[in-house]
């Protein structure tokens, strides 16, 4: 009965919905439906792939706008990293703790998604904002920065030595 009525249901309204607002219809393949075991294999680890890959050119040198934001985005890399050793630092915690290795592992697919979004704001001229993952991964950058800053002023004020 759920399978029939309420999948089903969902199912027919979602191809119809897709009709309407002229949206593409995927004709999903299932695996069995691939002849040879090189190509089944060959979709099991495509699986885990994109879909396609996308060549980047940040032109950093074609405008003075365009080398201050790459300028801007290797000072979030780094300001990312030296969160990392800081927040350990000045919350005491053991940088064998599974927090660490936690916040990392969040961090990189965050990041990868904001840069993905910053490049298609600079390289596509029809964006006209910022998308929310970039938004959203600045904020945190800045909120543990700020952290940072509240918690070992006196760590990050320490003067280089000679």
């Amino acid at each position: 009965m759920d399978a029939l009525v309420c999948n089903g249901l969902g199912i027919y309204c979602g191809l119809q919905s897709l009709k309407y607002f002229s949206m593409k219809i995927y004709h999903w393949r299932g695996l069995w439906n691939i002849p040879s075991y090189r190509g089944k294999l060959r979709r099991i680890i495509a699986q885990f792939g994109p879909y396609v890959w996308v060549d980047y050119d940040w032109k950093p040198l074609s405008s003075l706008g365009r080398w201050f934001s790459v300028l801007a985005i290797i000072a979030m890399f780094l300001i990312t990293e030296l969160n990392t050793f800081y927040l350990k630092f000045v919350l005491w915690v053991e940088p064998g703790h599974w927090v660490n290795l936690v916040r990392l592992i969040f961090i990189l697919p965050w990041g990868a998604v904001a840069l993905r979004e910053v490049f298609q704001f600079l390289d596509d001229p029809d964006i006209t904002k910022f998308g929310r993952q970039s938004w959203l991964f600045l904020s945190i950058v800045c909120t543990e920065l700020l952290i940072v800053i509240k918690f070992g002023w006196d760590t990050v004020t320490i003067p280089f030595p000679r």
